[in-house]
């Protein structure tokens, strides 16, 4: 049975991120700059709403009334397959200050479920509140299309990025970096050190690789002296053999 209760906002979240580190914060942003009331910015943005873990946010097929920036924690995208012999697919991972649901402005249909990979937090923004404020706030329309414009570049370059790679080293690898691009500093510096959420089935389901091959890689980068791995603490020790088997 799918899980679809949100904890009460009131409850902190440990662990989140800054405004100003989030995919969303452009679209914030005009709200502080124009000094908008906030009253007014509620019905738009319910801000760092707690999730437990498990919990799914939405399910594919559902109306899609909004969409939300992941303040702290993180969650899976999923297919599910109307025909029930069908394994439901994992399409994506969504991180710390990333976006999802953004893709259903358009159809305002949901294209996947969102289920917590551990206890997060949400900021969620309503598309018609959203619409109706376009015009009175400064910015806003802007910075709706811009947002919408990077998540489609981000997604055909994280696609770009596995074409043509079979060998499951190579798909690691590429995931990996990946990751450490996605957790770097403001600065761009690469991470070398972030957390896998994720468990070894969800990485193999995502990389269409079989969990025993996502866990003898593993084991194979670490022998190499490539990562360590601590629980669910990653440390990428040479970077340049990962990006070696990364290169297009």
């Amino acid at each position: 049975m799918v899980k679809r209760e949100v904890i009460p906002a009131n409850q902190s979240s440990a662990g989140h991120i800054e405004c100003s580190a989030c995919d969303m914060y452009p679209l914030c942003r005009p709200f502080r700059i124009n000094n908008i009331d906030y009253d007014l910015v509620r019905q738009v943005v319910r801000r760092r709403i707690p999730v437990k873990r498990g919990t799914t946010l939405f399910l594919r097929g559902d109306q899609a009334p909004s969409f939300y920036a992941i303040c702290a924690g993180s969650f899976k995208e999923v297919i599910s397959n109307k025909d029930k012999e069908a394994e439901p697919r994992i399409i994506g991972f969504v991180l710390p200050g990333e976006l999802s649901g953004l893709d259903s402005y358009a159809s305002g249909i949901r294209h996947f479920n969102l289920q917590a990979l551990e206890p997060s937090a949400v900021c969620e923004l309503c598309f018609e509140s959203l619409a109706n404020l376009k015009t009175g706030v400064p910015g806003v329309q802007q910075s709706l299309i811009s947002m919408l414009t990077d998540e489609v570049v981000r997604n055909q370059n994280f696609q770009l990025m596995f074409m043509g790679r079979q060998r499951a080293s190579e798909r690691l690898a590429t995931f990996l970096i990946n990751l450490a691009h996605r957790y770097s500093t403001t600065n761009g510096v690469l991470a070398t050190q972030f957390k896998l959420t994720m468990n070894r089935s969800d990485i193999g389901d995502y990389l269409s690789l079989a969990t025993e091959t996502v866990s003898r890689v593993f084991v194979q980068f670490q022998e190499n002296g490539w990562i360590t791995i601590a629980g669910k603490q990653v440390s990428i020790n040479q970077r340049e053999a990962l990006l070696e088997l990364s290169a297009p």
